[in-house]
This record gives structure tokens, sequence and C-alpha cells, in this order.
């Protein structure tokens, strides 16, 4: 049904890729309110997460920075009557 593991620890360490990948794909449809992120940007915000040894807070910076946060569409506005 699932693999054994010893403990929180264990498990994040065999599923860190996995868990960073969604932690990345969700803070973005959250941020963004886009379902739809191209695989270049989770690609390049994951890559971010990893090189600062998974660090949240600056994930979140860089999503915040990044251009296509800043310039976003507004999609509610675009909705025809």
């Amino acid at each position: 049904a699932g693999e054994a593991f010893a403990g929180p620890r264990e498990l994040v360490d065999e599923n860190l890729d996995l868990i960073a990948d969604c932690a990345v794909e969700n803070l973005l449809r959250f941020a963004m309110h886009d379902w739809s992120a191209s695989d270049e940007h989770l690609e390049r915000m994951t890559q971010v997460f990893r090189d600062s040894g998974f660090d949240f807070t600056e994930l979140m910076r860089a999503v915040a920075k990044d251009p296509s946060f800043r310039h976003r569409r507004d999609t509610a506005s675009e909705v025809s009557p």
C-alpha cells in the first residue's frame, strides 16, 4: 500500500524533490491566481528554492520579485457579461 518510513525526517528526505516541486507550484498558483504557470516559470522558481537550501522565505521573495508577479494581467476585469 505504501513505503514504510522511520519518521517525518526520513519521509521528507526521501521525497524532498516532490515536496519542493509541489510547494513551488502551489505557491505560484496562490500568489498569481494562475493555475497554469509555465514549465519555465516553475523550473526557475524551483531552482531558486533549491539553491536557497529550500528556504521558503527565499522562495516567496523570488516569486514577489519576479516580473510575471508584478505585471500580471487582471483577468477579473476581462470577464465578459
